[in-house]
Formats: structure tokens, sequence, C-alpha cells
């Protein structure tokens, strides 16, 4: 059934379409996946009629998609060259998620520079008998902007950070991860 001929209203719009699977019940088949980590509103405006002739009230019905959530965080001992690996349930807004992204070092309390990227996933194929590599846009590692003498990527040696990361943004969805989450690394 064409989308613009019933009285039902999907928000964010989603293409689609309707399907009655009884007299009672429609069905709504996305033309793709919902998106991930959003809230769907779905209104019953009024121009529906039952089968006996009766008017079907106007009905709203707000459900949510598989929300973000983290599933790993590097803590403890880090050696000096490693990133600390964030890891998502779901693909992160990198650019909205590294505003939010904070290294203090707990010998001083000054803020420490960071720089963010996706992360690398490595699989083996087992047709190819080759380990592929692709960009991982589940999972952040955070970099030391530099060390104290000015080497890029490197953390401190023999220094100690708390990492705190305020909010995380869903690359696709409107339901953000607004959990504080900290942890403390210490260099090797």
């Amino acid at each position: 059934l064409n989308t613009t001929t019933l009285p039902v209203e999907i928000v964010p719009a989603t293409d689609g379409v309707f399907k009655w699977i009884t007299t009672r019940n429609l069905q709504f088949i996305p033309k793709e996946r919902l998106r991930r980590g959003t809230t769907y509103t779905v209104r019953i405006n009024k121009g529906f009629v039952s089968m006996d002739g009766l008017e079907v009230p106007s009905r709203t019905h707000t459900f949510r998609t598989r929300p973000l959530r983290m599933e790993f965080i590097d803590r403890g001992i880090l050696r000096y060259d490693n990133p600390i690996r964030i890891v998502f349930n779901q693909p992160v807004d990198l650019e909205r998620t590294s505003r939010e992204i904070r290294a203090i070092d707990t010998k001083n309390g000054r803020t420490h520079g960071v720089t963010t990227t996706y992360g690398v996933r490595r699989v083996y194929d087992a047709k190819t008998k080759k380990e592929e590599s692709f960009l991982d846009k589940s999972v952040i590692e955070v970099h030391s902007k530099e060390d104290r003498f000015g080497r890029l990527g490197f953390w401190n040696f023999d220094a100690a950070y708390q990492f705190t990361l305020q909010k995380v943004y869903p690359a696709e969805g409107d339901i953000v991860l607004a959990t504080p989450v900290s942890a403390d690394i210490r260099i090797t």
C-alpha cells in the first residue's frame, strides 16, 4: 500500500510499504533497515474505518531502536605507544564525540592533548587465507597528541592519566549516550 494514502505518519520519515496482514493488523515494511539508536513515533491519524464502518480513534506510539552502548574501555596499564581503545555496540560520530574526551595528567593536574581516530579491525578471510583490515567506526582510539619530548602519538613515560568521556554521539539516530565514563590509565 502507498504510504501517502494511509493516515499513518512515521517520524523520522522512513521509506517503505504497508501491508495488511489481517483485517486488524497493518504491517510497515521499511525499504531499508530502521536507523540504530533512534526514537521513532508512529501516529495513526483520523481516517481509518473498521470493517463495521466505525471510525478508528487516533493513536500515537513511540519506540526506540537499539540504543548506543559502550562495551569496553581500556583501563589500568597501557604501553606508551598504544591508544586508549573504546568499543561501542554500533558506529559512533567521531567528530562530535571527540569534543567530549579529556585526559588529565594526574601528577600536575593539567589537561593532556589527545587526538582520536576510528579503530581498525582485522578479520581473517578463510577463502583468501589472508587477514583483511577495515575501518571500524564502532571503535574510537584515543592517542596522545605528543609526549614531553614532542613526539607525536606517544604518551609520557611513567605517567598517569585520568581519562573521561562525557557523552557519545551515535553515527545515526538521536539517542545520545550521556552517562559519563572515566578510567585511570598508567603508562609504562
